[in-house]
């Protein structure tokens, strides 16, 4: 035993930098102990398990030796000059609160035990110790150590991935965020560039059926106005998704008149029902008073734009149905069609440029653009849409929420 100090001495404790690798996998207990005959009997049952020891005969010792070569655990007696056990424990357990702490001692009654515990102990063992049962709980708290500081690494580890990839993640949000900003923006550069030339170019076929034409000459320039009318119409649906992004719709909410409303959609679908030999099945509007409040033309524009696909995608003598109810927090619309969507369909009408394959997929012209202005609409007046399909029938079923104006209390 070399003797470091006059208080501390150490045994066969690792030199920096001259251990073996076996000697640095051999754990290192500190034994504090103001007894040498105690020392030197654990020194003797612990060395011959592997352990390297170091040895203090007092807790100020202990407090000195734990810092100097930071053991994997510390056998501590209960009972010591100048610092006893407990004091001693509280100590290296504030430094370490991770450093296992094994008390010695001949106190075995509740309150001697709940003190070592309240001390930051890991575990006690009485007087006399009963040497296997000190081999067996020196391997199960190393052990439990070891998997602890284990665990913590791994915590760690996947901490500074997490943090890692967050920051990936972060980096990748950004860059999908400005794409998007220059997708808006040369979005609505070209729709504005496009949208002049075809208002020209319409104006001009107007003015060219003014002039005489043959019946062939008439029924190419009708092709063309259909065409010039249609990619005017997508422009503005492509302007339209573009409009509403960062705009406050507050000061737009008004009192919708609803008999009105209700009216004028009726005289605006049964035009095409006419057209199309189509049935129009039309619910009792709700009697008055009944006060709603939303944006008066994203509204129209909302139930003209389902109204609309409902008559385009119901074949000739096929029904329409159009319901409207008050609900606790707002209003309830229902527009249905005889029509069938295969199940695995539905989740996608509302997508941008999406359209339901069929055998014939230009059957009904259509940019596939109706439906996602329609569910944009719908978010900015803050209420919820959802299709079924079952039966022959397609419904759509809007739940719109009274909206408060601004300055409204």
């Amino acid at each position: 035993m070399q003797r470091l100090e006059s208080n501390l001495s150490a045994g066969s404790v690792p030199q920096t930098g001259t251990s073996s690798a076996a000697a640095e996998k051999r754990p290192l207990l500190l034994i504090a102990d103001d007894d040498p005959s105690q020392r030197l009997l654990t020194r003797y049952a612990l060395e011959r398990e592997g352990y390297q020891l170091v040895e203090a005969d007092s807790g100020l010792a202990c407090l000195e030796a734990a810092s100097r070569y930071q053991p994997d655990m510390v056998l501590l007696d209960a009972v010591m000059p100048d610092l006893d056990g407990f004091e001693c424990c509280r100590r290296l357990h504030a430094q370490n609160p991770d450093l296992p702490i094994l008390i010695v001692t001949a106190l075995e009654d509740e309150t001697f035990v709940n003190e070592a515990f309240a001390a930051g102990a890991s575990d006690y063992i009485p007087k006399p110790i009963h040497w296997s049962v000190l081999k067996r709980r020196l391997r199960h708290l190393l052990q439990a150590n070891q998997a602890q500081r284990r665990l913590q690494q791994l915590n760690q580890e996947l901490e500074a991935k997490v943090q890692e990839r967050t920051a990936q993640l972060a980096c990748q949000v950004a860059d999908l965020e400005q794409l998007n900003r220059l997708k808006d923006h040369f979005l609505a550069t070209v729709s504005h560039e496009l949208r002049t030339p075809l208002t020209k170019i319409k104006l001009a076929l107007e003015l060219l059926r003014r002039t005489p034409l043959n019946e062939k000459q008439r029924q190419y320039h009708d092709i063309a106005l259909q065409e010039c009318e249609a990619e005017i119409q997508l422009i503005n649906r492509l302007l339209d998704l573009q409009s509403l992004e960062g705009k406050d719709l507050g000061s737009a909410v008004a009192a919708i008149d609803l008999p009105h409303l209700w009216h004028s959609l009726i005289e605006s679908v049964q035009q095409c029902t006419q057209a199309r030999s189509l049935t129009l099945q039309v619910g009792d509007l709700p009697p008055s008073p009944w006060r709603f409040y939303s944006h008066p033309q994203l509204l129209t524009q909302l139930l003209k734009e389902l109204l609309d696909n409902a008559c385009k995608f119901t074949q000739p003598g096929g029904t329409i149905r159009l319901e409207v109810q008050p609900i606790p927090e707002g209003v309830e619309f229902r527009i249905g069609n005889t029509a069938q969507i295969p199940p695995d369909q539905l989740p996608r009408l509302f997508e941008r440029f999406y359209r339901v394959p069929t055998a014939d997929p230009w059957a009904q012209p259509g940019s596939g653009l109706g439906l996602a202005l329609v569910k944009q609409w719908v978010e900015r007046l803050q209420g919820h849409i959802r299709v079924t399909s079952e039966a022959g029938w397609t419904c759509f079923l809007l739940r719109l929420p009274s909206l408060k104006p601004s300055g409204r209390t």
